[in-house]
């Protein structure tokens, strides 16, 4: 997975396994349930364009490394400490997010008042 985000390549994905057998409480399918819904909308559309504009080799390795941190603190059976990466990890890619779209919504007012236009892939949605 390093290598590949290394190459600037989306890593390799599969669906993850969520379990809904019983025996499993109520609280852990729905989180299950959540993962999925991350999981499956990780792989719409939206995601993949806004990837094609956030993306690359070293935000995939940063977050590789949370993700490895996560798994570490499930492994070991805290639960405190799994909640605590995934926070941080989460806390990151928000902030990460709001800082390209701000500075990708200054580009465009740039360039609205420098040229006056409307840049072409914008034109067709009307924005």
């Amino acid at each position: 997975m390093e290598e590949e985000a290394a190459d600037g390549k989306r890593a390799a994905e599969e669906r993850p396994c969520v379990s809904h057998r019983r025996g499993r409480s109520r609280r852990q399918r729905r989180a299950g349930r959540t993962v999925q819904r991350f999981w499956d909308a990780r792989n719409g559309k939206l995601f993949q364009q806004l990837g094609t504009h956030f993306e690359s080799p070293r935000s995939w390795l940063a977050a590789i490394e949370e993700h490895r941190a996560v798994l570490v603190a499930i492994r070991k059976h805290d639960a405190k400490a799994a909640r605590q990466a995934m926070q941080h990890h989460m806390d990151k890619a928000h902030g990460t997010l709001q800082r390209k779209l701000r500075r990708g919504q200054a580009r465009l007012i740039e360039f609205r008042e420098t040229t006056g236009k409307i840049p072409a892939s914008r034109q067709a949605d009307g924005r």
